[in-house]
């Protein structure tokens, strides 16, 4: 029993996705001021407003100014007029886990497209001469033929309809895979804190709180302007997952005959016969 014409088709790959970005968000922005002007008043003196060497975002009176504080001392113009903000630090340790979908089949598979029978003949060399052999009549549809071990490209001119190389069922060097699923950058993620201002220096009465981001900076007006900014604080940091692109699950290289099997085999036409 032999086998010709492999039918390999590429692999069926497990489709590859992303889960949400997983990070972490540990930093403070750096950069926070109380302005002498409104917001849109881009050359308002600017006092700095930030939290102590290494803060952790705990309540701290670090550069508190007291109401009807002026900018600069003795004019007519009031320091709390509007808070200007830094964009928080971007978050770190970002990465999405590869998540696949198994497809509800073999992930590869293969055959053949034409199977074939051979049976060997009884050959008397004593009846057809020097150097010849003569072999019985072949029943249809059954063929004569010749064969020789090995994948051989030419036959007999005696023996023109071929060559057909066959192989054993399994002789087969697979080299189908599937690419490796991965997942890109995080796109979208954030990271996100409160911030929040008090009229005393103990963080009891707040009379602001806005959300920060790593998106950007921001600034806010302070109503009444030239009240009290006695302390402040930063709350509730946390990591806003993105997503990511997920890569791979390509199916790559190919199913070919192990010509090491082969059997090569030539034989007659039909008319021949």
């Amino acid at each position: 029993m032999g086998y010709s014409e492999l039918v390999a088709p590429p692999a069926a790959c497990d489709i590859c996705e992303c889960e949400e970005s997983e990070g972490t968000c540990t930093d403070l922005p750096t950069d926070i001021q109380i302005r002498a002007g409104t917001c849109n008043d881009p050359s308002a003196a600017a006092l700095p407003f930030g939290g102590p060497p290494g803060w952790d975002g705990s309540c701290t009176s670090t550069n508190g100014i007291p109401a009807g504080a002026t900018c600069p001392q003795g004019s007519s113009t009031l320091c709390a007029q509007s808070v200007s903000v830094g964009a928080l630090p971007g978050p770190t340790a970002e990465a999405c886990a590869v998540t696949t979908h198994p497809l509800p089949a073999f992930w590869k598979d293969n055959g053949w497209k034409r199977r074939w029978t051979a049976c060997r003949g009884n050959v008397d060399e004593l009846r057809c001469g020097d150097s010849e052999a003569c072999a019985p009549d072949r029943p249809l549809p059954f063929l004569q033929c010749v064969w020789r071990v090995g994948k051989h490209v030419q036959c007999p001119t005696n023996y023109p309809d071929g060559p057909h190389v066959l192989y054993p069922e399994m002789a087969v060097h697979d080299g189908r895979k599937c690419t490796e699923c991965e997942c890109g950058p995080p796109v979208g993620s954030a990271c996100l804190a409160t911030i929040r201002l008090f009229d005393d220096g103990a963080c009891v009465s707040q009379s602001y709180e806005d959300t920060i981001a790593s998106y950007g900076g921001q600034c806010s007006n302070l109503y009444p302007p030239g009240k009290a900014v006695g302390a402040k604080a930063i709350t509730d940091l946390h990591y806003v997952g993105g997503s990511c692109l997920a890569s791979g699950g390509e199916p790559i290289g190919e199913a070919t005959p192990d010509d090491t099997q082969a059997v090569t085999f030539c034989c007659l036409h039909p008319f021949d016969f």
